[in-house]
């Protein structure tokens, strides 16, 4: 059983994670790409009404940068990463949390999925 499913299940079982345990997820997703369990911890942050913060829009735009990254992905998918990504950083610029390891990682997004 992979870490992110560990966690799913925990959430399933009814344990409440802080914005701290919910970075880390994120980070999971990431080092392995996995955009499907990203959108669904966004969701139970939605849910749980947890505000994002820096670190949180960090570690989703790598999970994109990651996913970006892939060869095999598809251009459909490539452009709502990109989308989402400019959403985030608008978001994050209207919210003045923007620093420089956020602008980096949306550059990175781009450059991967323009390659």
């Amino acid at each position: 059983m992979m870490v992110i499913d560990k966690f799913f299940n925990l959430t399933e079982e009814g344990y409440i994670f802080n914005e701290e345990t919910l970075r880390w997820a994120l980070k999971a997703c990431s080092t392995t790409a996995n955009i499907k369990s990203a959108i669904e911890i966004i969701k139970i942050m939605k849910l749980k009404n947890i505000e994002p913060n820096v670190q949180i829009y960090n570690s989703l735009i790598r999970v994109y940068a990651k996913a970006c990254d892939i060869p095999e992905l598809s251009e459909k998918y490539r452009e709502m990463m990109l989308t989402d990504t400019w959403k985030i950083l608008e978001e994050v610029i209207s919210k003045n949390m923007i620093d420089t390891s956020i602008v980096n990682n949306v550059m990175l997004v781009y450059a991967n999925a323009l390659q």
